[in-house]
């Protein structure tokens, strides 16, 4: 029974320990987009968060 919960214990870490990548991996993306926003939309994140709250969307 003791080897069965080190076990679990051990894929958890194992399953923590992908979900802090795939998070990482999405922050750095997230980043990735925003910095790009000027170039690809021609307005900043700033700039559409004043667009959308004078659409009140």
């Amino acid at each position: 029974m003791a080897v069965v919960e080190v076990v679990s214990l051990r894929d958890s870490q194992a399953k923590r320990y992908i979900l802090n990548q795939k998070v990482e991996y999405m922050d750095q993306a997230l980043q990735t987009m925003i910095e790009n926003m000027p170039d690809k939309t021609g307005k900043k994140l700033e700039e559409w968060i004043q667009i959308l709250n004078k659409k009140h969307f």
